[in-house]
């Protein structure tokens, strides 16, 4: 049930080159959007992952105009499969989503 205390994470998967001083003005852009808590933006693994509130913001959507506003027609949403997510468990200190969740508790 999503509520007005849900937050969820999204990455995009940029594919092209990004300078450490482009992945300042990513954070930044990203930061400004409506919805969005925390980003934090790769230059190394061109990768950008933002957690967001779900009632007021639309990752797609989100994905869409920062594609436009850094001219980055390769840049997308990396969506998980169905299996990726089942092995997902925010509890097992080996999944994605646990180290993920650790990261990011960590750097804010």
């Amino acid at each position: 049930h999503i509520n007005s205390n849900t937050v969820s994470m999204a990455r995009i998967d940029i594919h092209q080159d990004v300078s450490d001083a482009d992945a300042g003005k990513i954070e930044l852009w990203l930061s400004n959007q409506l919805g969005v808590d925390k980003v934090f933006c790769n230059s190394k693994t061109e990768v950008v992952a933002f957690t967001y509130y779900p009632v007021k913001a639309n990752p797609d959507l989100i994905t869409k105009n920062f594609k436009a506003a850094f001219n980055l027609p390769k840049a997308v949403r990396y969506i998980p499969t169905e299996e990726s997510m089942n092995s997902g468990c925010p509890v097992a200190g080996s999944s994605f989503s646990y180290k993920a969740y650790r990261y990011f508790s960590k750097i804010f």
